[in-house]
């Protein structure tokens, strides 16, 4: 009953307050596509934390739309005053960084593939715990090395095409998955 309770907040109360927020506008190094896609994510987020803690695995050929990205993010979470942490995977978090990676809604990662040892370890904990992570990387979570976090990001996380080469595809997103994962659409398509 509780559960089904905070559900109803969750998908109710919480919908009608994001609707009533200003629309966030996007960097011009985002394509439409992913915009679309990270905004669907951070307004289905009530319902993607509940569920298994969903996150998001954002992969691209080059840098900056991987940092457009995670701004964007920070921005939309922001305007909503859901809480986040948001850290980079090259530097080793502090005490205070890795606390607020395990306790606030949503833990950002910038540049996975970078990721120093104590980054590692916190990604797994936050998993391990079964709550939403996104990460940005110009790897392919395949070929992540370690077992343990490419199934974390192959089974928990929604993979997003930031691709700026032609010849790389930008793929759209499937509605469904072997994964698990969800759909990347908005409500209004």
């Amino acid at each position: 009953m509780t559960r089904d309770l905070v559900w109803h907040y969750l998908q109710s109360e919480c919908g009608e307050v994001a609707e009533a927020e200003a629309i966030v506008a996007a960097p011009k190094k985002l394509l439409p596509v992913v915009e679309q896609a990270l905004r669907a994510y951070a307004d289905r987020f009530a319902e993607e934390s509940v569920h298994a803690g969903r996150g998001l695995y954002v992969v691209s050929d080059a840098a900056a739309p991987l940092s457009a990205a995670l701004q964007f993010l920070r921005v939309v979470f922001e305007a909503k005053k859901i809480g986040i942490c948001a850290i980079r995977a090259d530097r080793t978090p502090t005490a205070a960084e890795s606390r607020l990676a395990l306790a606030l809604p949503l833990f950002l990662v910038e540049r996975m593939d970078f990721a120093c040892d104590a980054v590692r370890d916190l990604v797994r904990k936050r998993a391990d715990l079964a709550r939403p992570i996104v990460l940005t990387s110009m790897q392919e979570p395949d070929a992540v090395t370690d077992a343990y976090l490419r199934r974390v990001f192959i089974s928990t996380m929604r993979r997003i095409d930031a691709h700026t080469s032609p010849a790389t595809p930008l793929s759209t997103i499937p509605s469904r998955t072997t994964h698990g994962s969800v759909p990347a659409e908005s409500k209004h398509q």
